[in-house]
């Protein structure tokens, strides 16, 4: 199958920024290589309207990546990543009030 003719099928443009949203929190997922190939040939053929959807889905994919190993990093508990208030908050300040 000729890749023009992949670059005009509906499902390309989600399909690449599931991929790329995806790329984030796990990186063995090869969204790069796919993306580029494909704006290569949206370039090369000069389609407009493919080059600006794979903007487009690059654009959603990395945000809603971003946003998805955010909320991973936030809601994970870890022992070692737990501490009180008082010492979290950089001021220097103990639990009495008093600096050290």
């Amino acid at each position: 199958m000729d890749v023009a003719v992949l670059m005009h099928t509906g499902w390309l443009v989600p399909v690449l920024a599931l991929l790329v949203a995806v790329d984030g929190p796990f990186p063995v997922v090869p969204s790069e290589p796919l993306l580029m190939t494909a704006s290569a040939v949206a370039i090369g053929s000069q389609d407009v309207p493919m080059t600006a959807g794979l903007v487009a889905a690059a654009l959603v994919g990395s945000i809603a990546g971003d946003h998805l190993l955010f909320a991973l990093g936030r809601t994970s508990r870890r022992s070692s990543n737990r501490r009180s208030a008082a010492s979290s908050c950089g001021c220097g300040a103990t639990s009495s009030g008093a600096r050290p």
